[in-house]
């Protein structure tokens, strides 16, 4: 950590305006923190910030390496996300940070509509599905084998840390279709990695007995 605080001393110092710069820094680090996964166009995090993690991307990627993150940017979705790098230990907290029953089949069902989107074509160009809580809802009973939460919870209730950490972004509710447009993120596949989804398959298998994922998973590799 002493070298990369030296390191940010000579940065500051090639700079004209050293406390901007050094805002813009610490706001940067303060935010990937916070969310763990930002966007070039997230409103509540300056742009300055976002630039100062480009301009000063190998700072970046060792100053979050000592907290055993790596740092990852990714061009065409403008998305900058930490990736824990070591999956075999639990991180700090993690007892804590257990998910329950339903914010993991939650989580499961937006990674799955990801992937559908991407396999039928439904993506846009910066990486990014849209959908909405009718169907979200639809595919969570059809993982639970259960009655789904309201929508009301779903929004407000399991959907509100994945917007905080860059997976989604909860849209405009359509009175009259009765329903919620959600676009789901990049940042689902960084916060519901594969080896995630892996441990979450073999779980839901002994919990509800569901072959809803695999079958599921065949017909998107068939499309």
């Amino acid at each position: 950590m002493a070298f990369e605080l030296k390191e940010l001393g000579q940065i500051l110092d090639k700079v004209e305006d050293s406390e901007a710069e050094a805002e813009a820094i610490r706001t940067a680090i303060q935010a990937l923190l916070f969310h763990q996964v930002i966007y070039d166009d997230m409103q509540n995090v300056p742009s300055a910030a976002i630039s100062a993690l480009k301009e000063h991307r190998v700072f970046f990627e060792k100053y979050f390496a000592t907290a055993g993150f790596k740092l990852t940017m990714d061009s065409r979705s403008q998305m900058i996300a930490l990736v824990p790098e070591d999956h075999e230990k639990p991180p700090y907290g993690w007892r804590q940070m257990r998910l329950k029953k339903d914010e993991t089949i939650t989580r499961l069902a937006l990674r799955f509509l990801f992937e559908k989107g991407l396999a039928s074509g439904g993506m846009d160009e910066t990486g990014r599905v849209h959908t909405d809580t009718i169907e979200l809802l639809d595919v969570y009973q059809k993982i639970a084998k259960a009655t789904p939460p309201s929508e009301r919870q779903l929004i407000e209730t399991l959907l509100r840390d994945l917007s905080r950490v860059g997976c989604i972004r909860v849209g405009d509710r359509d009175k009259e279709a009765k329903v919620t447009r959600i676009t789901i993120l990049p940042g689902i596949r960084v916060m519901v990695s594969d080896d995630f989804v892996e441990r979450l398959e073999a779980w839901l298998e002994k919990e509800t007995a569901s072959g809803f994922l695999e079958e599921q998973g065949q017909e998107t590799a068939n499309v």
